[in-house]
């Protein structure tokens, strides 16, 4: 927040924020923290409590924990959670999209097939918690599409678990767009490692960067303590030539005053 404190003629605390007072003397205007409007994540901003406008937050511990939760950009959704988020839910889609693929071409118990393991519950959402498995396996587990064809009568081959097993190697499969890449070049675990890699770095760098602060704030402490800090080892020294100063001062005022005795009482005594 850009944000400016000081004190006016009549000793009276003056602090303002983008532009505009928030204490006055003894007078304050408060913040509130709402819903807003534009964010469909339902995010809450800071506003001015009298007449609702925002507060523009540009920095700081505030600033960091917005972008951390997430922020509205137009029309669409920022900010580093967000981002992982985003990221999880593509994982957990493309794994619905390849298992739903074999398995359709598969055949339940019931010699049916084109039939889907995962189901998304909002058609308009399909992140990892509208994730549900469909209401025909949940209906009637024959649904299940273990095997990878029929014989002539429409019914599976017994023991037949090869589509099983396909959907088994679908863990191996390269399915996934790593960081960096066009095209399919990682497995599903691959893809969840670079994600959590990210966020170790994220994390390190938030780290470092902190220490870094903490570091220039120390320093720039010691350079004003250096300049008007007092250090009780050179104010003792001082404070001994000081006073050998006034010592040797006070042994130069005595010659004179004897020289002056000498001057004043003792010229022309000689030859009375």
């Amino acid at each position: 927040i850009n944000i400016q404190a000081y004190e006016d003629d009549k000793g009276l605390a003056q602090v303002i924020i983008g532009g505009r007072p928030l204490v006055q003397g003894v007078h304050f205007y408060g913040l509130v923290a709402r819903e807003d409007p534009a964010s469909e994540a339902g995010h809450a901003g800071v506003y001015w409590e009298a007449d609702g406008e925002p507060v523009q937050v540009e920095g700081g511990t505030l600033r960091g924990l917005m972008e951390m939760r997430g922020y509205t950009v137009g029309s669409e959704e920022a900010g580093f959670i967000p981002s992982v988020r985003d990221q999880l839910d593509s994982l957990a889609k493309k794994l619905a999209e390849k298992f739903n693929e074999i398995h359709r071409s598969g055949y339940g118990l019931t010699g049916e097939n084109g039939i889907e393991f995962f189901t998304f519950t909002d058609p308009n959402d399909e992140g990892a918690g509208t994730i549900t498995v469909s209401s025909d396996i949940l209906k009637d587990l024959n649904n299940i599409a273990a095997a990878s064809s029929i014989d002539e009568d429409g019914n599976v081959e017994t023991g037949d678990g090869s589509n099983a097993l396909a959907l088994a190697q679908l863990k191996h499969k390269l399915t996934m767009v790593l960081p960096g890449n066009e095209e399919p070049t990682g497995t599903f675990e691959d893809y969840y490692r670079a994600v959590i890699g990210q966020l170790g770095v994220a994390g390190q760098e938030a780290r470092r960067m902190v220490e870094n602060q903490e570091l220039l704030v120390s320093q720039l402490q010691n350079n004003r303590e250096s300049v008007s800090g007092v250090s009780l080892d050179e104010e003792m020294v001082n404070m001994i030539r000081f006073q050998h100063a006034y010592s040797a001062a006070a042994r130069l005022v005595t010659v004179i005053d004897e020289m002056l005795d000498r001057i004043i009482n003792r010229t022309g005594l000689v030859g009375r």
